[in-house]
């Protein structure tokens, strides 16, 4: 999977979804046995991080759109957008992320573990580490964001790392000035 990643990172920053759509396809979700883990959609996360994460390196924020919310699955009678299923408390509530290597003790232990794990197969696309941790975090502020308005019944809900990290106010004074849902 690591190799895939540069690519679908490249292909959510120069704007073609095209591809990365193809990997996407309807289909009923089974019932969930295990309540707080979607291991399913465990891959899924991965690759929806690194296409998100391209996107917002290279501002391109109609492809972020496109991928929260043009990209549908089909739960049970109706097509909702991915973003309500490829979230990381969906995916992997944290009491279960903790178990996760090295995450034990993590507030945001998935969040935690994707940044880290994502990293190096990025380095090639998104180079510089703090442009990394900046495209992470507004990434994260942006995936909360619309989780939380696709999900209005439920209300907020933390989303990774930027749950309690004091950069959040930094990344919403940024995200507030350049972000264009073209």
């Amino acid at each position: 999977m690591s190799a895939c990643l540069p690519l679908i990172v490249n292909v959510s920053r120069n704007g073609s979804l095209d591809a990365a759509k193809d990997g996407c396809r309807k289909g009923r979700p089974g019932t969930i046995i295990n309540r707080g883990f979607v291991a399913r959609f465990l891959p899924a996360l991965f690759a929806y991080y690194a296409a998100g994460l391209g996107a917002v390196a290279g501002s391109n924020y109609g492809t972020l759109r496109s991928i929260f919310l043009n990209t549908k699955i089909f739960e049970y009678d109706k097509e909702t957008p991915i973003v309500t299923w490829l979230y990381p408390g969906v995916v992997l509530e944290q009491r279960l992320g903790r178990m996760l290597p090295g995450m034990d003790r993590h507030h945001t232990p998935l969040s935690d573990y994707l940044q880290a794990a994502l990293r190096e197969s990025l380095k090639p696309v998104v180079a510089d580490d703090r442009e990394y941790q900046e495209a992470f975090d507004r990434f994260e502020y942006l995936l909360a964001l619309v989780y939380t308005d696709q999900k209005k019944k439920s209300g907020w809900r933390q989303s990774g790392a930027l749950a309690g990290a004091t950069r959040a106010a930094s990344c919403q004074r940024s995200t507030v000035r350049s972000t264009s849902w073209a």
